[in-house]
């Protein structure tokens, strides 16, 4: 478990839950206080508003127009404690949860400031600057909890390695000495 207090609140699109290509789940797993909404299902609406936990500040994490870039000046404005709020499924999926969960559309939007392109390999991203939804989290803690956010974003992002290389390991796509470090001792790809 990550030693944080911000609570994350994945939304995320009924379509995601069973792809092994979805970094959500697995980073929200991470956090001790999480919790995960799936919306998406025919007459089952998602609760977002009653999910929002008392005493916390919550934050949506997406790019949108109204979004405030995280950053030092960003933080000195919000204290916290936090609740981050991320969409979750293919961008196209992601792109449509803040417009049509109405508990999402009064709270507060940011946004990452620029930075490093993708590391994740198992999707393509639409457009340069976008992130698979744990990478986004990684960087997003990095600036909501600056004592311990690199150490958390490091964690993160050496779980969506580990996780992604054991994939492309075991469709046979990668077979370097980098992606059987991560894999149990004595694992071999079938076939």
């Amino acid at each position: 478990m990550l030693e944080t207090d911000v609570r994350l609140m994945l939304v995320v699109h009924y379509g995601e839950l069973k792809t092994t290509s979805n970094t959500g789940r697995i980073t929200a797993k991470c956090f001790k206080d999480h919790q995960i909404l799936v919306r998406g299902l025919a007459g089952k609406p998602t609760g977002v508003a009653e999910a929002l936990k008392p005493g916390f500040s919550p934050v949506l994490l997406y790019p949108g127009e109204r979004a405030q870039v995280l950053g030092p000046s960003w933080r000195e404005k919000n204290p916290g404690p936090i609740q981050l709020i991320v969409p979750d499924g293919t961008w196209r999926q992601a792109s449509k949860i803040p417009f049509r969960e109405p508990g999402l559309k009064e709270i507060p939007m940011v946004t990452l400031p620029e930075g490093e392109p993708t590391r994740y390999r198992l999707r393509s991203e639409p457009h340069p600057g976008h992130l698979c939804t744990g990478e986004a989290i990684a960087r997003a803690m990095e600036w909501i909890e600056p004592q311990k956010g690199t150490t958390i974003r490091n964690q993160i992002e050496t779980l969506i390695t580990l996780h992604q290389n054991r994939i492309l390991f075991s469709r046979g796509e990668i077979t370097s000495p980098e992606a059987q470090a991560f894999l149990p001792k004595g694992y071999r790809r079938p076939g």
